[in-house]
């Protein structure tokens, strides 16, 4: 069962055509392996348009007041976790989340 905050934050990004997939856990589910967790993991297109599409996403949902600009969306490996934007190293073969 997805969360309703989820569906709703889904809801903002398809309504705002924003490129992106779901990823990790739901993934998972949805192909019949469940390994459900208490958060949502999106992988995103990078290019101008699809950033703006994503910043009005966020704003939608309540996340205005995170210091984020689009520019944070058009470079590889950039995650926002907990409202939080890290940067993650993500070159081939050198995958941080990958054992």
């Amino acid at each position: 069962m997805i969360n309703k905050d989820f569906k709703e934050f889904i809801r903002l990004l398809n309504k705002n055509d924003v490129k992106y997939l779901v990823v990790g856990g739901y993934a998972l589910a949805f192909h019949g392996y469940p390994r459900y967790t208490k958060d949502i993991d999106f992988w995103l297109w990078i290019n101008k348009q699809n950033a703006k599409n994503i910043l009005k996403t966020l704003r939608e949902f309540g996340f205005s007041s995170l210091d984020i600009k689009e520019e944070d969306f058009l470079s590889p490996g950039y995650v926002i976790q907990s409202g939080q934007l890290l940067t993650v190293p993500m070159t081939p073969g050198n995958d941080p989340l990958l054992p």
